[in-house]
């Protein structure tokens, strides 16, 4: 067989193996879906009648409200217990298998939020956090306002000042976050139209309040039901590495939204820069 035969054959049975292994993989994920996916109507139900939308807004919205805007080292706010405890654990609960997270331990696994293959209980669930972000990101905007603004200016400073966009800011990606032993940091994201970031810690009774995370020289241990709102995108923020040896059961669940201009803001103003959004 000559050369570039024989590499052909190679090319071929290398993306064959790859394409078996990511078989492999998606079917794990559905017996994963199959098994947790036992008593789905009673679960919904029960969900229907716990998570209650706009008494769990309401609980977040004063949590934020009371919340401190702190300036070092960089605009943020720490919101403590941002929704009620029976809502909280309902979060919990709805923590997809890891099997379900794509992506290298090593840099972090994670999965967009609302998920498109879990339980519907867990799907439901997501959705329902998407939608308490949607109502508080005006209040986040509003108590970031003054820092918000100078931050946009700094980033796009061809464009007009942010208040003259025209654009209507809300929540632009939401995903979940797994850490487990070997974390050893993620890569910068590519979000450049992300004007605050919300962490919300997803700790577990069982969870200690090591491997945190980072905001500039900040430790934030990692807390339940608290979330950190700082200025810019995801880069703004650092997790703490998980040491390889430590325990298996050592992981750490978060919640990460954006929030940024709408879809159609973004092609308008990326425009008006002669780029893409």
């Amino acid at each position: 067989m000559k050369g570039r035969e024989a590499g052909s054959v190679r090319s071929q049975l290398a993306a064959l193996a790859a394409g078996m292994a990511a078989l492999g993989r998606r079917m794990e994920q559905l017996a994963a879906v199959h098994r947790d996916g036992g008593g789905e109507a009673a679960q919904i139900a029960r969900l229907e009648r716990l998570l209650d939308l706009d008494a769990v807004v309401a609980h977040a919205r004063d949590a934020v409200a009371r919340a401190d805007l702190a300036d070092d080292p960089a605009p943020h706010l720490l919101v403590a217990d941002l929704l009620p405890s029976d809502a909280y654990r309902a979060l919990l609960g709805a923590i997809p298998v890891p099997v379900l997270f794509e992506g290298r331990v090593e840099h972090g696994q994670e999965m967009r939020a609302p998920p498109r293959l879990a339980p519907m209980s867990s799907i439901v669930t997501w959705m329902f956090v998407d939608e308490i972000a949607r109502a508080l990101s005006d209040l986040l905007v509003a108590r970031l306002a003054e820092p918000l603004a100078a931050f946009a200016g700094a980033r796009f400073p061809s464009l007009p000042p942010l208040g003259d966009w025209g654009a209507a800011i809300t929540v632009s990606e939401a995903r979940l976050v797994r850490r487990a032993p070997g974390y050893a940091g993620r890569a910068p994201g590519e979000r450049p139209w992300e004007l605050i970031t919300g962490i919300v810690d997803l700790a577990r009774p069982q969870d200690s309040p090591e491997h945190g995370s980072r905001l500039g020289s900040r430790t934030i241990p990692f807390r339940a039901n608290t979330a950190l709102i700082c200025i810019g995108g995801a880069e703004a923020h650092v997790y703490a590495p998980i040491p390889a040896g430590a325990p298996s059961q050592t992981e750490r669940y978060t919640y990460e939204f954006g929030i940024g201009p709408t879809k159609a803001a973004r092609r308008r103003l990326a425009a008006l820069l002669g780029g893409a959004a």
